[in-house]
């Protein structure tokens, strides 16, 4: 009696033994969560100057930045609770609008847009669009303190390059090409400078030889 008793005892044990082995063996084979990875930045994001325009001081967040330009090919946080984002643009293949360029953007501690740089390549987008040769005639239509900054693209095409300081001043260049058979040619520069309220404050003008 004893002996059969001691038989099951033993069954018991092995059967308990055999329940934990294969309840360990399912909680190592069960699938570990992945970790989430950034999303890849936006397709066919190029330098686009009249989108970088959009970019207000003190109104535009990250959040806004992303959703416009994609992920930063770089991002730096100061110890004075300032961020610095960093993009570059290829020039787009697709047809769509914006060309090559770098945009680099300082984040105020509260998120939101201090200050800015925007410089594009050559381009038909950037600045250098054929059909936008230097005009003095033109250029001599600036008036400080009433032609504003969207007056400035209308009429000499999207600048080349945008920088928005500190003080909400807005400095604006092109650089104008001449295009024929021969090929393309510097035909001048033009650089203004914005007070706050978006119009010109000073400019200079420059024809190529």
């Amino acid at each position: 009696m004893t002996t059969m008793k001691n038989t099951l005892l033993l069954l018991v044990m092995a059967a308990g033994t055999g329940l934990l082995v294969g309840c360990a063996h399912e909680h190592t084979a069960a699938p570990v969560p992945q970790a989430r990875t950034a999303r890849a930045p936006v397709a066919g994001v190029g330098y686009d100057d009249r989108q970088i325009a959009k970019i207000q001081r003190g109104t535009t967040g990250e959040a806004e930045l992303l959703q416009w330009f994609g992920l930063p090919e770089s991002r730096e946080m100061r110890p004075d609770g300032r961020a610095h984002l960093s993009w570059s643009f290829s020039h787009r293949t697709d047809g769509g609008p914006g060309g090559s360029g770098v945009l680099n953007v300082n984040l105020a501690s509260d998120g939101m847009v201090e200050s800015y740089a925007a410089q594009g390549g050559p381009g038909p987008n950037n600045g250098t669009a054929s059909g936008f040769a230097y005009d003095d005639h033109r250029v001599a239509q600036i008036r400080r303190g009433e032609t504003t900054g969207s007056q400035l693209v209308d009429w000499f095409g999207p600048a080349q390059s945008r920088q928005v300081g500190p003080d909400g001043r807005v400095q604006l260049a092109w650089t104008f090409v001449t295009r024929n058979d021969l090929g393309s040619r510097p035909s001048g520069e033009l650089h203004t400078s914005l007070a706050p309220d978006d119009t010109v404050d000073a400019y200079s003008a420059r024809r190529g030889k």
